[in-house]
């Protein structure tokens, strides 16, 4: 009987851990352990599969890069600025003197560059700038033109993916310097052309690019320049004057000054 009852007993502790092991892996199986592919439906992908097989999700776009090594530019500015000195041309009628700059006033410009390296560029520009009598009158006008011819080369300085400063100066050919003066309206007046030779000066510049999109970029920034003018001719009322006769500082004009510019460049 004991033989028995032995047997019995191994075989309630069989059929105990049977049971329990049923109900856990019930347990499992309703907690979601075993793997999704024993649990879906046949004819229906599991989630897994459905994951695997989708298309990825798409990166976000490349941020384009300001890097012009090798490219050619072109650039079209404008600009307005101040002289370094003035020469007197007259006085308002309340006492203030009427003066006008050899250097500074408003102008176009177009620029044609290349870059050189990641740190170095050089460009060539071509324009003019005029400068007028301050304060205004209506009873006269002042003027001071001249054309440009300005090459620089420039160090870049990157600041982010789409934004650079640049640092550089140069030299520069000012031609077709004019100074006219009409004071035909006031009594005793005249008109005054005087002429002046060709000119060569250097320049100091700085500035700021920022890529807007697809090799366009925004341009700003402040240029400094020393360049002096030497008369040719002085004609009052349309006849020949001697130079001599003229005031020093009209003989010898000072045309350096400082202007602002902004622009915009597409590159090539």
């Amino acid at each position: 009987m004991r033989h028995i009852d032995n047997s019995r007993q191994s075989l309630y502790l069989v059929l105990f851990l049977a049971a329990a092991i049923a109900v856990s892996g019930s347990v499992s199986y309703a907690q979601g352990t075993e793997p999704q592919a024993v649990s879906q439906p046949t004819g229906t992908p599991s989630a897994a599969l459905s994951q695997a097989t989708s298309p990825p999700a798409a990166l976000p776009e490349a941020a384009e890069v300001l890097n012009t090594t090798g490219k050619l530019k072109l650039e079209i500015s404008a600009m307005i600025g101040v002289g370094s000195k003035s020469i007197d041309v007259g006085t308002t009628t309340g006492g203030d003197s009427v003066k006008v700059s050899g250097g500074g006033g408003a102008g176009l410009a177009i620029t044609a560059g290349y870059g050189l390296s990641e740190s170095l560029d050089f460009d060539v520009s071509l324009g003019g700038q005029s400068s007028t009598e301050q304060p205004a009158v209506e009873n006269a006008d002042a003027s001071f033109s001249r054309g440009f011819l300005r090459a620089t080369l420039k160090f870049l300085v990157p600041v982010r993916d789409r934004i650079r400063f640049k640092f550089g100066g140069g030299v520069g050919l000012y031609s077709g310097g004019e100074l006219d003066i009409d004071t035909t309206q006031v009594a005793g007046g005249s008109r005054d052309i005087v002429k002046y030779d060709d000119a060569t000066g250097v320049h100091l510049v700085g500035e700021l690019e920022a890529l807007i999109r697809n090799d366009f970029t925004f341009v700003a920034g402040l240029r400094l320049y020393s360049v002096k003018y030497k008369v040719d001719t002085w004609q009052q009322n349309g006849a020949a004057m001697p130079v001599s006769t003229l005031r020093d500082d009209v003989r010898n004009l000072d045309g350096s000054g400082g202007d602002i510019f902004i622009g915009l460049a597409k590159y090539f």
